[in-house]
């Protein structure tokens, strides 16, 4: 088996999502106690769009991921959120995350009372238990994290409304 690729070029959205999955704990990219790093090289002043949501950034036993954003941007185009960190070690640095979005559940509906909505958490950046972030010059700028609604009844009274938690900007 050869060893894994430990350093990728972001260039555009697609770029992104992709390594994202290759370095991914199930990726053809991962291993434990690796360092990987991701450089942004974009044209000066532009962003990253993203025109899809990326997957969680889930790095094996003891990996850790440093992305170098060199004052670019990753755009969520307000539908999509920035990044989610489920596990490993992750440093950011010199990266703006704008317009990204996290949108909550829609909850259950049943006769009487539907479900609450899922709670919307981390528009720009979202950890989760297992992950660890480090953030060097890092910006946030109109980033929303938004509840879902509450599921509807057939009985009259709807769930309540997710909440929102982690929009930055």
């Amino acid at each position: 088996m050869s060893a894994p690729q430990t350093s990728f070029t972001i260039t555009s959205a697609s770029d992104l999502a992709n390594d994202i999955r290759l370095i991914d704990a199930t990726g053809a990219d991962a291993a434990a106690n690796t360092a990987y790093t991701f450089t942004f090289s974009l044209s000066s002043g532009t962003a990253v769009t993203l025109a899809a949501a990326l997957d969680a950034i889930n790095l094996d036993s003891f990996s850790s991921l440093t992305i170098n954003g060199q004052g670019d941007t990753i755009d969520g185009a307000h539908s999509f959120r920035g990044l989610f960190v489920y596990a490993g070690t992750v440093s950011i640095n010199d990266l703006g995350i704008a317009n990204a979005r996290a949108v909550g559940g829609v909850g259950g509906s049943i006769a009487v009372g539907g479900g609450g909505g899922g709670a919307g958490l981390g528009g720009g950046l979202f950890v989760a238990g297992g992950g660890s972030v480090t953030l060097t010059n890092v910006t946030f700028s109109s980033d929303h994290a938004t509840g879902g609604a509450g599921g509807g009844s057939s009985g009259g009274l709807g769930g309540a409304g997710g909440g929102g938690l982690g929009g930055a900007g």
